[in-house]
């Protein structure tokens, strides 16, 4: 696919409304009406509504609206579809300059934003100038003949669109799995416990290296702080499901291990002391917790590089709500309940993980 790279001046015009100054909420109160006055600061909604009008959409060529804020939420960008409204003094409107009907709002909007956004840094609060709008470079697909492409910029509006839905649902879903303490209260009563008290927390022996395996070669798996299996020896210390955790490199990531094996000094294990202790539900409860504690170095963008998390320092701070029925035991079943909620929860934001993924190397194809 070809594109042509033009300056938005090429093609656009910025304009503030030359009112602005005027229309404070003091004024819009004071002068209530049926036409919107747009505003940058609420640029999902609008700043209210007066009896006046700057702008008629009916004077721009082929309705092409683009409100784009440029103080506090600079670089955020709306479609206008009103007939007549204002705007405040933080937003201005992008129109056409000449009347093409071969340029698509909705495509133009995404790749502006995406250019102006990266290009303002994180500052939190954040400014932008009719010159850095009007000098911005952006990419417009091109047919055979060299003109405008107007389906493959519809085709690549709703690609956006469709990411941006993915990216709210998998923001939902982190936001739920991650409240985790509210959805045990709702569930009903609950006792907050040491995890010391629920487990003997041990870690494994530093005997187990793949050395030691190439010498007592066998088919009990041995485990470490990795995801793969370390080595495979001729005898197991553990037999059973259990829950796991990393002690050194990605330390604090959990792993549920079944059936007979070890684990070596890079890996530590979770042995209960209650019965009615259900542990997929400890694993939910806590692995975010976990990961805070780790100590360390850390890599680019916060990333782990090797980092350490002793049984001491989880007997130390990690604490688990645990439901409790009315004579005051705990309750299993209430605990297999829940953590079958976050099994789901877990499910659904790995297929919106792989969706993502898929939608965000579509926008870099395309």
């Amino acid at each position: 696919m070809n594109f042509q790279e033009v300056k938005v001046s090429d093609l656009f015009e910025f304009i503030k409304d030359s009112r602005a100054s005027r229309l404070t909420k003091k004024f819009i109160d004071a002068n209530k009406g049926d036409f919107i006055v747009y505003s940058g600061n609420t640029i999902e909604g609008y700043f209210g509504k007066t009896d006046t009008y700057s702008f008629k959409s009916e004077s721009f060529y082929n309705d092409f609206i683009i409100l784009i804020s440029t103080v506090g939420n600079a670089g955020e960008m709306k479609i206008v579809k009103d007939a007549k409204f204002s705007l405040s003094q933080n937003c201005g409107i992008l129109v056409q300059k000449y009347d093409q009907n071969d340029l698509f709002a909705p495509y133009i909007k995404e790749i502006l934003y995406r250019r102006i956004y990266s290009s303002l840094g994180d500052s939190s609060y954040k400014s932008l100038l009719k010159k850095q709008i009007e000098e911005t470079l952006i990419k417009i697909p091109l047919r055979k003949d060299g003109k405008f492409d107007l389906e493959k910029q519809k085709e690549i509006a709703v690609q956006y669109e469709k990411l941006e839905k993915v990216k709210n649902k998998l923001g939902m879903t982190k936001e739920d799995i991650e409240n985790k303490n509210l959805e045990i209260e709702k569930i009903g009563n609950y006792k907050e416990i040491s995890i010391k008290a629920l487990f003997d927390l041990q870690r494994g022996k530093s005997i187990y290296t793949r050395q030691y395996g190439n010498s007592h070669k066998g088919d009990f798996p041995v485990y470490a702080a990795g995801k793969e299996t370390l080595t495979f020896i001729s005898t197991f210390d553990f037999d059973g499901e259990y829950l796991t955790w990393a002690t050194n490199g990605f330390a604090g990531h959990l792993k549920k291990v079944n059936g007979k094996f070890s684990i070596n000094a890079d890996r530590g294990i979770f042995v209960p002391k209650n019965e009615n202790i259900d542990i997929n539900f400890i694993g939910y409860s806590i692995k975010g917790d976990l990961r805070n504690l780790t100590k360390g170095r850390l890599g680019d963008k916060g990333k782990n590089e090797f980092t350490k998390l002793s049984p001491q320092k989880i007997e130390d701070n990690i604490f688990v709500r645990v439901p409790i029925k009315e004579n005051g035991e705990f309750d299993l079943e209430k605990q297999r309940k829940i953590a079958s909620k976050y099994e789901k929860l877990e499910k659904a934001q790995k297929l919106l993980i792989e969706e993502l993924e898929y939608l965000e190397k579509v926008k870099v194809e395309i």
